[in-house]
Formats: C-alpha cells, structure tokens, sequence
C-alpha cells in the first residue's frame, strides 16, 4: 500500500489494483512526467476528501475497498487538466474497478449455475451481513451498506439487497452525482466469470432507498424478462420483478 497522510485507524489508501488503473488511464493521455505530477495531485486530493469521511469500519468492513477505490476514481476526475466526460469516465471505472478485464471462466460448480455454490455464498454473506447491520445499528460505523438478503423468497439465484450507499452519499457530498451511472453500470457485465446475470430494478443512484440485486445464471429467463433500461442519466435500471 502507498504511503499516504491519513488517519489509518480511520481510513485506509485506494488499492494497488485502483493505482494501476488509474496510471493506465493517465499513460494514455499524458507523458511519463505529467502522469507522475497528476499521481502526486491525485494523492494530494485524495487524502483531502478522507478528512470529513464518516467513518465505515476501515479494515474491519469487508466491502470498504469499493468506498476508496471509488473515491481514487473521484480524485482522478477532479485533478485533470481536462475532466473526462461521464463517458470516458465510464471508461475510466471499468479500467479503475477491473470491469474490463478478461477472466477465464470458473468451472460450472463455482457459478451462479451451481445451487452448492449459491448456497454457500448465501451462507458466508449472511454472517458478514449480521455483523455489517449491527455496527451500523449501533452507531459505531456512522456510514456504509446494510445488507438484506432474500427478502422476496425467489425461486432461483441470490437476492441480496444494499441498502444505502456510502459512495453515493460522498458523491452527493461533493457534487458529483452524475457520475453514478459509470460507478453503477459497470456491475452488469463484471459478473461473466460466475456465468451470472444481474438484475436490479432498484438502486440508490435512481432515489431508491436500495440497490435491490438479484443474481442468476446467465441463461436464465430473468435476464431476458427483466433487462436493463437506460435512464436519461445514463443510469442502468432493470425492470421490476414485481411489477
């Protein structure tokens, strides 16, 4: 981890794979020497924006990596001489969060096409949402995601509802509520390697209270009966299963 002028005990740096994303960015527009200047500027902007960040349990929260990640995307986008469009900023987010790269598929007992596996992710998420939920109640982390998980008894796949998002509200924070869409997006094709397909009618960048996610296979006729709909932001919002 890159050494940086935080308070560790209540923040943490952006991840190695979020540094690599953003030089690849930076080295397709700008010399070597302008990149490592914009690096510098990036860190300086960075360490800024953690100084009012509530705090959302550091190390001990198991989902904090896309908090940070997210907030290095953001920094990115303020220092450059020239700020991206919300399109090469998806762009940006896709490189940043690694959407964009190409990973061999799992074997078939490792997908969303396995009910074992669905099973036992649906058991390790629930004792990470037990814990998640609790410090939240408590006051201890005073931002981050609630977890709920199943709450309309589907019949295949995994429902798993976040509720809240600390990233949308530093966005809102600081002005930068248009760029959602290429945060939110790039979840719906990043899953290919579990063979899965995403389905979210709800999401907090759209004024919900939750980004309601349903994950099945890819061949299921979910995927087909509930596709994503593009919102005049440019956010993707699926079709509603209840509806």
């Amino acid at each position: 981890m890159k050494k940086l002028n935080i308070d560790t005990k209540k923040h943490m740096g952006y991840s190695k794979s979020a540094e690599r994303g953003i030089k690849a960015r930076l080295s397709q527009k700008y010399s070597p020497a302008e990149c490592e200047r914009l690096m510098e500027k990036i860190d300086r902007k960075y360490e800024s924006f953690l100084v009012d960040l509530p705090y959302c349990g550091c190390k001990h929260n198991v989902m904090i990596w896309q908090l940070y990640d997210a907030i290095a995307a953001f920094a990115y986008y303020e220092v450059l001489p020239e700020q991206e469009t919300p399109e090469e900023f998806i762009k940006t987010c896709a490189v940043i969060f690694e959407k964009d790269k190409q990973r061999k598929p799992l074997p078939h007992f490792l997908t969303v096409d396995s009910k074992g596996f669905v099973r036992l992710v649906r058991a390790a998420i629930r004792p990470i949402a037990k814990k998640m939920n609790r410090k939240l109640d408590s006051g201890e982390w005073q931002d981050g995601w609630r977890i709920e998980m199943e709450t309309d008894h589907l019949n295949e796949g995994l429902q798993v509802a976040l509720v809240g998002c600390p990233i949308y509200n530093f966005a809102v924070k600081h002005g930068y509520e248009k760029l959602m869409p290429a945060m939110c997006n790039c979840d719906f094709p990043g899953i290919d390697f579990l063979h899965a397909g995403l389905v979210r009618p709800r999401t907090v960048s759209n004024g919900d209270d939750r980004c309601d996610n349903w994950f099945v296979s890819a061949d299921s006729d979910a995927v087909r009966n509930y596709p994503p709909e593009k919102r005049e932001n440019g956010l993707l919002v699926s079709r509603d299963w209840r509806k």
